[in-house]
């Protein structure tokens, strides 16, 4: 078996949570994300190239978090805004 890095938190979430949420989208959430937390781990464990890591992050994303590319810059820029903030009390 590969992986480790992480205690193969893969398996927990998969074992534990998966059909276990009470709501199929749900589920299907916990699923996906137990899928990318097992190519983060394989990635850490150098089981597996990067590439394969960020590839199913992104697939991730695009499923679960809509108009991501949107938020990210949103999120960007408070933290633009807070950093000016913090130089200008200095």
């Amino acid at each position: 078996m590969s992986g480790g890095s992480l205690s193969y938190i893969c398996y927990t979430i998969e074992n534990n949570l998966v059909g276990e949420m009470c709501d199929e989208v749900m589920n299907e959430f916990v699923k996906d994300f137990a899928e990318l937390t097992h190519d983060l781990e394989w990635w850490l464990s150098a089981d597996y190239g990067e590439e394969k890591y960020r590839k199913t992050l992104k697939e991730f994303k695009e499923k679960w978090f809509k108009n991501y590319d949107e938020r990210e810059k949103e999120a960007i820029l408070k933290i633009k805004e807070k950093a000016i903030k913090e130089i200008e009390q200095l």
